[in-house]
């Protein structure tokens, strides 16, 4: 009898057990956000250079890394310190903003990289 739930699993493709699968989304109502980091004028940069969300919104943040090295990203309150190599892509752990304000996105590998800004409104 305790084989009949991973029976089901198999057959309906764990779409009936969602605690099984790898790739569960964030809820409804988190925002998805996406940041690449890319060259622009010389200047390595995250874009969007600034991304609004909304004070005590979940806020799902996917990293893409243009560039042909290693890019850091990370928001002081919000993120832990992040590193994307080359042609990779990353999705940071959901987290909700509990205070309005203006939060600059920094590559800790590069201080001289130009980052971006995260405003909760």
């Amino acid at each position: 009898m305790k084989m009949l739930p991973l029976f089901i699993a198999a057959i309906v493709g764990l779409s009936a057990f969602p605690a099984l699968r790898a790739d569960i989304s964030v809820p409804p109502n988190y925002q998805q956000l996406k940041f690449e980091a890319k060259m622009v004028k010389g200047k390595k940069t995250w874009l969007p250079a600034v991304a609004k969300v909304r004070k005590n919104g979940g806020v799902e943040i996917t990293l893409i890394n243009s560039l042909p090295e290693p890019h850091g990203f990370y928001i002081k309150d919000f993120t832990e310190q992040i590193i994307v190599n080359p042609k990779e892509t990353k999705t940071i752990a959901p987290f909700v903003p509990k205070t309005k304000g203006k939060y600059p996105i920094k590559c800790q590998l590069h201080e001289a990289h130009v980052g971006a800004t995260l405003v909760v409104e």
